[in-house]
């Protein structure tokens, strides 16, 4: 793929498929097609040289075919009637990518930074230790509980939903940190990951999910991000609730929302409610109640009828 790329890439660049006049680009074309050639087949010597001696691509002889390229390229321009002006950086990269294509069908060389062949990694030099080994394989294993490359994690296993992926990556929801990795779930995120049992965004108590992201007593959480509320009749005082006697019947003083009702008052976990005798609002058992607890006005200090 990378080779046919050469061929085409260079042609769409030097306009050699686009219309236009012959006679205008009768001069630079030819010129500037000539120097990228020149350009390509110095590079490949410079690899050559290299093959040749087993050593690493020598920088300076890389440097001195592009700079040649550039002088060229530029004296073409100057001639003018180019189909594509200003192009040099373009035709500089096609070049490149030729090159790489063109040494690594050869014969790739460990250690000249230039990955190819069978080669997993190529960091320019053929030490074993600094994650490409000296036969350019790579010495990152994700699941080895080593933190190396572009490892963000690495917890010794490569399973899923634990905090770091089989790729090394901390996944959704998780803070990895050390080696081998220690993932945790993050709660307040509003995510519901590992031990989590619920999870609403916050990390404050009280509001049926706790600071450690564990459901409180008396709530029941849905949703991602969680959404708690009160179990209003499990005998458990919780959230907005004013007491919680056990149900969610009217008439004893707790009504079906957990609210206390007119004429009671309630006290305790599960709560007790008992009527207010003499608050003038007749509730529960009370026969009567006038406003006060004197008996001998119809109404005794028991609120039943004298």
């Amino acid at each position: 793929m990378r080779m046919m790329w050469c061929g085409v890439g260079l042609a769409v660049i030097f306009g050699l498929q686009a219309g236009g006049s012959v006679a205008a680009a009768a001069k630079c074309t030819p010129a500037q097609t000539k120097a990228a050639g020149k350009r390509l087949l110095a590079e490949v010597g410079c690899h050559a040289k290299a093959l040749a001696g087993a050593k690493p691509v020598d920088g300076a002889c890389l440097q001195k075919a592009e700079a040649k390229f550039r002088v060229a390229f530029a004296k073409a321009e100057a001639k003018g009637g180019c189909t594509l002006s200003g192009s040099v950086d373009a035709v500089d990269q096609a070049i490149e990518t030729c090159t790489t294509a063109v040494m690594a069908r050869i014969r790739p060389l460990c250690g000249d930074a230039i990955i190819g062949g069978d080669e997993e990694c190529d960091d320019g030099n053929t030490t074993s230790g600094d994650d490409c080994s000296a036969t350019c394989t790579s010495e990152i294993v994700c699941g080895d509980g080593v933190l190396a490359g572009p490892e963000d994690c690495d917890d010794g296993n490569t399973l899923g939903g634990d905090g770091c992926d089989d790729l090394c990556i901390p996944e959704a929801g998780f803070d990895c940190a050390g080696a081998p990795s220690v993932c945790m779930a993050i709660c307040g995120d509003g995510q519901i990951v590992g031990s989590e049992s619920c999870d609403d965004g916050s990390s404050a108590r009280g509001d049926g999910c706790s600071d450690l992201c564990a459901l409180e007593s008396g709530f029941e959480c849905v949703g991602v991000p969680s959404v708690c509320t009160a179990i209003c009749g499990d005998g458990l005082i919780a959230g907005f609730e004013g007491c919680d006697d056990g149900n969610t019947t009217n008439g004893d003083g707790c009504d079906a929302v957990c609210f206390a009702e007119l004429g009671f008052s309630c006290i305790g976990t599960p709560s007790t409610c008992v009527t207010i005798c003499g608050d003038g609002i007749p509730a529960g058992m009370e026969q009567c109640d006038d406003g006060n607890t004197m008996n001998g006005d119809g109404c005794d200090a028991m609120c039943q009828s004298e």
